[in-house]
């Protein structure tokens, strides 16, 4: 019985894309955007400009939150797919965790672009716009490691076990750090990609009383949720705090001396490139398997050029 309604419900889905798959007008696609979480400035903003390019052109966008929840954003593809979207951008929950919904979306032969985070290479999405993060941790963590002059203790703030974004820009700290023997990690935790997170786990540190000289962190919310246990420490201006996105609260921070750093990656780019593919791949356009965002390092020295 189960199989019955599994192979019922493909045939269902690729009738619906068969109808739709042949539109001559662009103001007639439909596009799902199913995003790993709408929780901070980051995944928000990614998902407005997205929203309002594909406004520009008259394509209907509908944005899907998936609630950090990999069986949420599984049903929410399985949904779009079942009524008939056009294409699907997917910003994964995780690498791998997030397979199962591409393979149904092709299966039904409907096009995938992945943005933000990278998915697993064996069930890879039509194409994948985004950044490069391993990049992104090797700059960060070489700005917090020439600030303390090769030598003192880092706190690590991960976002959600198995996102991409957080193991690779993980893995470019490591790398760094393995050359420079003078840094010691100290603490090391994963606080999803939420500023109340962050600011637990960093008050949590805390209250160690262990010296802590700088806190690198996966993303800006993470970092300014270190920041406001910091500041409720009386310890600002003597921990270092990076973050990454360049979002406007953190570059308010940065301006004012509360952060360090953080990298700009062009999330408003990225949402409208993303649907710019889309409507590439429905038009049966040739487009490339990978498309990159800049990473910019911003500090003090030339936040006004991003604010």
């Amino acid at each position: 019985m189960k199989l019955r309604l599994k192979t019922t419900l493909i045939a269902i889905a690729v009738l619906l894309y068969l109808l739709t798959g042949c539109k001559s007008n662009v103001e007639d696609y439909r596009i799902a955007l199913v995003m790993s979480h709408m929780t901070n400035a980051y995944t928000i903003a990614l998902s407005e400009s997205a929203s309002v390019h594909a406004a520009g052109k008259g394509v209907n966008l509908v944005v899907m939150d998936s609630e950090y929840d990999v069986s949420k954003q599984v049903e929410a593809v399985n949904m779009a797919v079942l009524q008939g979207y056009d294409a699907i951008i997917i910003e994964p929950v995780s690498a791998k965790g997030s397979a199962r919904a591409i393979g149904i979306a092709k299966d039904a032969g409907v096009p995938v672009v992945a943005v933000s985070q990278r998915t697993d290479p064996e069930l890879a999405a039509d194409c994948y716009v985004g950044h490069r993060n391993y990049e992104a941790g090797v700059m960060e963590m070489k700005a917090a490691v020439e600030r303390l002059g090769g030598t003192g203790k880092v706190a690590l703030l991960k976002g959600p076990l198995g996102a991409s974004a957080a193991v690779d820009r993980t893995e470019g700290y490591y790398d760094v750090i393995e050359e420079n023997p003078g840094i010691e990690v100290i603490f090391e935790q994963n606080a999803n990609w939420s500023s109340d997170e962050g600011f637990m786990v960093v008050e949590s540190w805390l209250h160690t009383g262990r010296e802590i000289d700088a806190i690198v962190a996966n993303n800006d919310g993470l970092a300014l949720g270190a920041v406001r246990a910091l500041e409720n420490a009386g310890l600002l201006g003597k921990v270092a705090v990076y973050g990454v996105d360049a979002s406007e609260e953190a570059l308010r921070e940065l301006k004012s001396g509360k952060m360090a750093g953080t990298l700009y990656q062009g999330v408003d780019e990225m949402g409208e490139m993303a649907v710019d593919v889309c409507l590439k791949i429905l038009k049966d356009e040739e487009v490339d398997d990978t498309i990159y965002m800049d990473n910019v390092f911003v500090d003090i020295n030339n936040v006004e050029d991003f604010r």
